[in-house]
């Protein structure tokens, strides 16, 4: 007698990624719903972690973004190679302004010589990363750009698992919320860049 097998799916098989404070398995834990979107939370599975329950941001998403970070670094990366504002504007249907805040919330994610020693000591067979230049928004825009997708490359070349993304500030980005929970604002100052050399892979 033949008895079949059926390999369905039950509420374990997608499962969100481990608690970002201990590491252990993680529940879905209902919605979060917004003005325009829905979007899955998610829980600890042990109820003494101070993680608690947590906002879960697919790729290329992130935290009070009218825009996704893909198109905010598409439209910054077009301004820092000289686009005027207004033309950045007018093709991604918003406004010159936005435009120039995105540009000055890139230009400060991080200081330019620390990041740039950082690639430097993910990767020192590279070429040395731009640490200074011009002082003007487009031009230390286009550097932090150039130096995030430096360090992205560099990280996964040394197997660290950075979250999906379209660009090296969104999967940096991504993984800093992922794992610290921490929130580039846009109006507010940044908070640091973590970053534990001694995590990498050797």
């Amino acid at each position: 007698m033949s008895i079949p097998c059926f390999e369905g799916r039950h509420k374990y098989v997608d499962r969100p990624a481990p608690c970002w404070v201990c590491g252990s398995r993680s529940w879905w834990d209902g919605w979060r719903d917004t003005a325009s979107e829905r979007r899955h939370r998610a829980r600890c599975s042990d109820r003494s972690c101070p993680g608690g329950s947590w906002t879960v941001y697919p790729a290329d998403t992130y935290p009070h973004r009218g825009f996704s970070l893909g198109v905010v670094v598409g439209a910054v990366a077009a301004f820092a190679t000289g686009a005027a504002l207004a033309s950045v504007a007018s093709e991604i249907d918003t406004s010159r302004w936005s435009v120039a805040r995105w540009a000055r919330w890139v230009a400060m994610l991080g200081d330019a010589s620390s990041l740039s020693s950082l690639c430097e000591r993910i990767d020192p067979t590279r070429a040395p990363a731009p640490r200074s230049g011009g002082t003007s928004v487009r031009e230390r825009a286009a550097r932090m750009l150039v130096l995030l997708e430096r360090i992205a490359a560099g990280y996964v070349a040394r197997g660290v698992p950075l979250p999906a993304g379209s660009s090296g500030v969104s999967r940096l980005l991504a993984h800093q919320l992922t794992r610290f929970r921490s929130v580039f604002y846009l109006t507010v100052r940044s908070p640091p860049l973590h970053a534990d050399l001694r995590s990498l892979p050797p």
